[in-house]
């Protein structure tokens, strides 16, 4: 509610006067002018807590078949990162914080002789928390085939896995709320990768046909679809959305499916040809909230179709 108070979108600006400071301040959307990153704060490492529960089942009536489910709950407090989760949280943890100036996240601040922002201290400390809940499973079948009237030996095997996330995502400071970016890509989210995608779902199935010295294989990949994370980004923060492209607002699910056969040419050596993106699907794009080349390269293929042949070659170890 404060910030909507003291908040005014003028263009591509924002402007603010906080209580306690210096006529106010100026900085642009994109972060200060200039960003200091030092390590003059003490970080320290803090509890986590991890709930996990899981089901196995091996049904006597299906033998070959294995179904696991596992749901997990982790939080970890304190975890290490940017000082109050970057350049605008810290902006905007102050203003929700009422602009005092004994607040840390305002100390932050390195003010001109006219109030205004020249560079804001981002060192090395502790956001507020971390939390990701989900559901993990697995279904694997393995069946033998052939053996017993002439015909030659074979077996197929089926392996499907997936997640479900409820929650992941952070609160980066005691005056922001916590940012779900389960389902959202773009800034502020990414969990390895800065802005990476998290979709609610992502699944990855194989099938192999094996027969002798030949195994084929087909792979697919499938993950649902996401919204720009500055949507959640400005939900938390109580304010507006800003005004995105509609084009650039959402990441498609992708189906991705991959082709390989392998040959056993003889003992300890393997010969396999494939094609990766079977069907040629291309990467879905966006605009500037990105990871790289308008897409997220972590999720989405970027190099289309191609084809692939490897050698392997097993070596026994010496006595």
């Amino acid at each position: 509610m404060i910030a909507k108070t003291l908040l005014a979108q003028n263009g591509s600006r924002w402007r603010w006067k906080t209580p306690g400071t210096p006529s106010g301040g100026t900085v642009t959307s994109r972060g200060a002018r200039s960003i200091a990153r030092r390590s003059r704060r003490r970080s320290q490492k803090r509890p986590w807590r991890t709930f996990t529960i899981g089901a196995a089942l091996t049904p006597s009536w299906a033998p070959g078949l294995v179904v696991t489910l596992d749901y997990y709950d982790i939080r970890i407090r304190r975890p290490i990162g940017t000082f109050g989760g970057g350049s605008g949280l810290v902006v905007f943890g102050c203003i929700a914080g009422g602009g005092d100036p004994t607040d840390p996240l305002c100390q932050a601040f390195d003010r001109g002789p006219d109030g205004s922002i020249f560079s804001i201290d981002l060192p090395t400390a502790n956001l507020h928390s971390l939390r990701a809940r989900g559901i993990d499973g697995q279904i694997a079948y393995t069946r033998k085939l052939g053996g017993n009237s002439g015909a030659r030996p074979h077996s197929v095997q089926f392996h499907l896995s997936g997640t479900r996330y409820f929650e992941s995502g952070f609160q980066a400071n005691d005056n922001v709320a916590f940012i779900d970016c389960a389902g959202y890509f773009g800034s502020p989210c990414g969990n390895t990768i800065g802005g990476s995608a998290t979709p609610v779902w992502k699944l990855y199935n194989r099938a192999t046909w094996t027969l002798g010295p030949v195994a084929a294989t087909l792979r697919h990949r499938w993950f649902s679809s996401t919204l720009d994370g500055r949507i959640v980004f400005t939900d938390a923060l109580g304010i507006p959305t800003p005004n995105i492209p509609e084009e650039g607002r959402r990441l498609e699910s992708r189906h991705y499916f991959d082709l390989a056969t392998s040959f056993r040419v003889k003992a300890g050596f393997d010969l396999t040809l494939g094609v990766n993106n079977l069907t040629d699907r291309r990467p879905a794009i966006t605009g500037s909230n990105q990871v790289q080349a308008n897409t997220d390269p972590s999720l989405y293929d970027v190099l289309g179709r191609r084809f692939f042949v490897s050698l392997l070659l097993k070596t026994q170890p010496n006595p």
